[in-house]
């Protein structure tokens, strides 16, 4: 198993960005020189690509770059599909990364050619181990990101990220691993598709491979009728007048033979449906056609081994049709794959494939909507030697055809993903197995149930939990949200869980429970939201999230939490409404306090010069008013540098310090930004601009702002 604490630390951590030379390569191949403008927005003003300077159109018209004299002009690209993927594979450590990072082109007349990155998946290698993170926001500010995990893989599909360009690629490391050989894919494919196929790769864990015993072809006995047949309806049509607008059409139905028709506007016909059949068997007409034969074969050990074959069952009509009469309908069955089942008499099932190679599963064209369609076919005597052998009693799946009256086959894969489903349908699960049997993606389903261990489901859950999953009929997504809650209180009982749940989102349950309350249970939360539900105005999808967030401001405002009288309220709304504006006061008090602490800290950048200085602020006011009268956002940077992951100064004329000119922001030992009035770029006030390359060469500081 990959040593997932290890590579969120330190190995993605460490995994190399995008260099510069490729950033730059990626500009200069999208960077015309022309001169651009914006429709609709910064009207008269323009940009030169060739100089990189902003101007305004003159009073005739003219839209020549005073600088440089360049007169070429275009439209400024703004639009998603001015980005590109781009890929690194590398080695740290023991660990092989592929990470995919999307490099975006956008072009501004206040801002010129802007170029932005982000990370966003990577895979990490670990032997023949393979793990897919991702890239995720942890709050409203964007450059807050972390990576995590991602067990639950769906293929996606991404329409703006252009193609995938590689910047470091050694296909030598990939030997000994999954994609060994797939230079070619690993260059080409999505990322999520490329860990998908990966996947497919890795042989299961400690699966125990048998010899498939040979099968007697004697036993294969087809039955003539099949229960699903794919039926038709044939069509014709000719010109009813001479202009071809009216057409009259022929219809043969293969499900009852009998013929119809009908005159309409010229075109081609849609409905489907046949005039003679009832409305419940119309439907009849756009079935698969598709059966799965079984034959069973029973050794004298009692092991089974159980033939499947594929069978597509259609419907024709058979030639002349005759306008005005019924057809003479025929059947045609075509075998598809074969595949065997064999189960021995540990209760375990091993699939092969039509060479009696073993293979991870059998993929059944299953769709849940038709569960209650047995297409699985056999003789009922047949049906008899499955049921009554003894390996397939110690499968759980005579209970499970019991309970749904299909023998469908799918339950054998199930198996394959989960050791419980055995137990499960033993106990009468209902929901919870179709939904196994049913997932597409074995990472959909939980780790608790994929795996058996020591720490396995029936440790954790007592009997009367149990009962309680069986009876409300628990289904899969069900499951996982109450083994979060179950970490939270181990007492929780699923009907209680699911009862607050239906009303709003899991993650405030959650967020109540770990406020750490004491004595705090989920079915305390739910007695008190039926209060509140029964005596207080409060729409009880709402509740719950207005309780989250009023335990949430009780801890910021440090309240008793063991006061029954304050933790449940006799008027939610109310008291959360008097919180949240003592929360909000409290929390601006203390990120002004912060503020003012950082402020010190700050001073090593103050600066100046005979004619600019480097002025720091002490009050987060000093920002908001700083923003107000050069109308540009740093107002809204009072908790990045209380928290200190940025520091803000004031570029002042000597002499003129209230009067605002240029705001800095500082990140490490980089300036990243230096606007003006109305986000007006350093570059573009060539005396503010020399000052500031004087400042951060006086202060061991790099220029990056654009």
């Amino acid at each position: 198993m990959v040593k997932e604490k290890k590579i969120l630390t330190e190995i993605l951590p460490k995994s190399a960005p995008v260099s510069q030379e490729v950033l730059d390569e990626f500009k200069r191949k999208r960077t015309d020189g022309k001169v651009i403008y914006e429709e609709y927005t910064n009207q008269g003003i323009l940009f030169c690509l060739n100089c990189e300077q902003s101007f305004a159109v003159n009073e005739i018209g003219e839209v020549r770059c005073p600088h440089c004299g360049n007169n070429e002009l275009r439209k400024a690209k703004n639009t998603f599909g001015n980005e590109t993927t781009i890929r690194i594979l590398e080695k740290i450590d023991e660990f092989i990364v592929i990470k995919d990072t999307v490099v975006r082109y956008r072009e501004s007349v206040t801002d010129g050619v802007q170029i932005s990155w982000e990370e966003i998946k990577a895979i990490v290698v670990q032997e023949s181990d393979v793990a897919l993170f991702e890239q995720l926001d942890i709050g409203q500010n964007e450059e807050e990101t972390h990576w995590a995990r991602i067990r639950s893989v769906k293929e996606k599909r991404y329409y703006g990220y252009g193609n995938i360009e590689c910047q470091k690629f050694d296909a030598n490391i990939l030997e000994g691993t999954p994609f060994a050989g797939m230079q070619t894919n690993i260059q080409a494919m999505g990322i999520t598709s490329l860990f998908n196929y990966a996947k497919k790769k890795i042989p299961l864990e400690s699966k125990t491979v048998e010899v498939c015993p040979n099968f007697d072809e004697a036993l294969i006995n087809y039955p003539e009728e099949l229960p699903s047949v794919h039926y038709e309806i044939y069509q014709r049509e000719e010109a009813v007048d001479t202009d071809g607008v009216f057409r009259r059409y022929h219809f043969w139905c293969t499900y009852c033979g009998r013929y119809s028709t009908k005159v309409s506007i010229s075109r081609a016909y849609k409905d489907k449906s046949c005039a003679h059949c009832n409305d419940d068997t119309g439907y009849h007409l756009s079935s698969s056609g598709l059966n799965y034969l079984l034959t069973p074969q029973e050794f004298t050990d009692g092991t089974l081994l159980l033939r499947v074959d594929e069978a597509y069952c259609n419907a024709y009509a058979k030639e002349p049709l005759l306008i005005g009469e019924a057809c003479e309908v025929y059947k045609e069955t075509t075998i598809g794959k074969t595949a065997y089942l064999y189960i021995t008499l540990d209760g375990q099932a091993h699939w092969y494939s039509n060479n009696r190679d073993p293979i991870d599963r059998f993929e059944f064209l299953l769709y849940r909507r038709e569960k209650n369609k047995n297409i699985f076919t056999c003789s009922e005597a047949q049906r008899e030697i499955i049921l009554q052998n003894k390996a397939v009693k110690r499968t759980g799946f005579v209970e499970y055809v019991r309970r749904t009256g299909v023998l469908n086959l799918g339950y054998f894969n199930g198996m394959q993903q989960t050791p419980y489903l055995e137990i499960f349908s033993k106990m009468g699960f209902g929901s919870l197995i179709e939904d196994i049997i049913y997932t597409s993606n074995p990472e959909e389903i939980p780790t608790l149930l994929r795996k058996k261990s020591s720490n396995n489901v029936f440790k954790i859950l007592g009997k009367l939990q149990v009962q309680d999953l069986r009876e409300c009929d628990c289904r899969l997504e069900q499951f996982g949200k109450y083994m979060q809650v179950i970490k939270l209180d181990p007492g929780a009982i699923f009907r209680d869980v699911s009862w607050i749940t239906d009303r709003t989102h899991e993650r405030f349950l959650l967020r109540i429970l770990r406020t750490g309350i004491p004595g705090l249970t989920v079915k305390k939360i739910r007695e008190y939201l039926e209060r509140v539900d029964d005596d207080q105005c409060c729409p009880p999808h709402e509740s719950v999230q207005l309780w989250s967030d009023y335990l949430q401001m009780l801890k910021i405002l440090e309240c008793d939490l063991t006061d029954h009288t304050v933790v449940y309220p006799n008027s939610l709304k109310r008291e959360h409404d008097k919180a949240s504006r003592k929360a909000s006061q409290v929390q601006d008090e203390r990120m002004a306090k912060k503020f003012r602490e950082k402020a010190e800290d700050n001073e090593w950048c103050i600066w100046e010069n005979n004619m600019f200085k480097v002025v720091v602020p002490h009050e987060v006011t000093e920002l908001y008013e700083e923003g107000r009268k050069l109308h540009h956002c740093v107002g809204s940077y009072g908790r990045m540098v209380s928290d200190g992951k940025c520091v803000v100064a004031f570029i002042r004329r000597k002499g003129e310090e209230a009067v605002p000119l240029c705001t800095v922001e500082i990140c490490g030992k980089a300036i990243v930004q230096a606007r003006g009035m109305c986000n007006k770029p350093a570059d573009q006030m060539p005396k503010v601009k020399s000052f500031i390359k004087q400042w951060a060469k006086e202060k061991g500081l790099t220029y990056e702002a654009a």
